[in-house]
């Protein structure tokens, strides 16, 4: 927060330097700027007032307009609604790069725990083994276990036990 007020005492005493023929209205986004993304939208909301009120105090002491209260008015506020408009802005773009970066943090851990079979997985026809990448023949489960997360959990479908234990009413 000192090096954005630093930034924003540099801008207006070189704002005031120059004289009013040279306009330095981008160099206030500056400060605005590096607290929306360091310390976000309060911070920078903070500094955008400070830069609106800075670039008034020196217009009174550098510009003899003879405007109005009205007019001055309202050119701070124009100044303080762009101003805003940076701190708003800036603070969301970091809040989305942060989520964005959080998610991307979750997917690629998520990338990382899943293991996928793949392909065409050479088996036996009669005992139901598979061939591996070293050329050896493992039982199904096995495989699926060293391979996946999953675990292999053994049942009997109806028709199985129809056909190897008869209809369960005896028949």
């Amino acid at each position: 927060m000192a090096s954005a007020g630093l930034q924003l005492l540099l801008v207006a005493i070189v704002d005031h330097m120059t004289g009013a023929r040279i306009h330095f209205f981008l160099f206030y986004f500056i400060p605005i700027a590096y607290l929306a993304w360091h310390l976000g939208r309060r911070a920078a909301l903070g500094m955008a007032a400070a830069s609106a009120v800075s670039w008034w105090v020196i217009d009174i002491l550098w510009i003899q307009t003879g405007d109005t209260r009205a007019v001055d008015a309202w050119n701070v506020l124009i100044r303080l609604a762009a101003f805003v408009v940076v701190a708003i802005s800036i603070s969301r773009t970091r809040s989305e790069v942060d989520r964005q970066k959080k998610i991307n943090a979750e997917l690629t851990d998520a990338l990382s725990t899943i293991r996928q079979l793949t392909g065409i997985l050479p088996m036996c026809v009669y005992c139901r083994r598979i061939r591996d990448e070293g050329q050896q023949w493992k039982p199904l489960e096995q495989y699926i276990a060293e391979h996946t997360e999953a675990q292999v959990s053994h049942g009997m479908c109806p028709q199985c036990y129809r056909t190897h234990h008869g209809n369960p009413d005896g028949t």
